[in-house]
């Protein structure tokens, strides 16, 4: 997992990365910007899961930074620090679906604490991606399951014909099949007896009903 630490003054930078114990919050890569523009450059050349970000500096604002990191649909965790406690940016943080907003002078005891919590909301939120991402790839590749799971079935060498086995299998393979189902198994043969072709093709095709 990785953090950007964005701040314009390189002494908050500083004190951040060393005084903050980032292996312990399973942080493996800390990147370090000093405006909004290196912090962009950053988040499209590496992956950025904690974000620690000042609000008010030159040549942009975290506010800008954050909104664009949502139109960028990037996912990442983002705490603010700020010396200001203006509601209209913390109004504005929220609306941007900020993790946390923090003032300074910076407690690091009490900013550890939000990390830990933003770390783990980020493991929550890979998680339910990673999940997401297998259901797409189960469906996108449904019909080669279905197409493997009666291959094994009727040529009854690697499938014995247990029910209890069959069973298990279609649960295994979250296949939409009861064992009650009955099949009626259909056999066409194709012989065209065209020279090319080095043998008979037969296809089995089952039917439920």
């Amino acid at each position: 997992m990785n953090a950007l630490l964005v701040d314009d003054d390189y002494f908050v930078v500083t004190a951040l990365e060393k005084k903050i114990d980032w292996k312990a919050l399973s942080i493996e890569n800390i990147f370090t910007a000093y405006n909004v523009s290196q912090a962009r450059g950053i988040l499209q050349q590496h992956p950025v899961h904690i974000l620690i970000c000042d609000i008010e500096m030159p040549q942009g604002n975290g506010l800008e930074l954050l909104a664009w990191i949502r139109e960028e649909e990037y996912t990442v965790q983002t705490i603010f620090l700020t010396n200001y406690a203006d509601f209209n940016y913390a109004q504005k943080a929220i609306e941007l679906q900020s993790f946390d907003y923090f003032l300074k002078p910076i407690e690091f005891d009490k900013l550890t604490l939000i990390i830990r919590k933003a770390v783990s909301k980020a493991y929550e939120e890979k998680n339910i991606e990673k999940a997401i991402k297998e259901g797409y790839l189960w469906k996108k590749n449904q019909n080669k399951i279905v197409e493997h799971f009666w291959r094994k079935l009727i040529s009854g060498k690697t499938f014995p014909s247990d029910p209890a086995v069959i069973a298990h299998s279609i649960a295994d393979q979250n296949l939409s099949y009861q064992i009650s189902d009955m099949f009626l198994p259909v056999l066409i043969k194709v012989f065209p007896y065209d020279t090319s072709l080095a043998r008979k093709i037969r296809i089995c095709l089952t039917m439920r009903f």
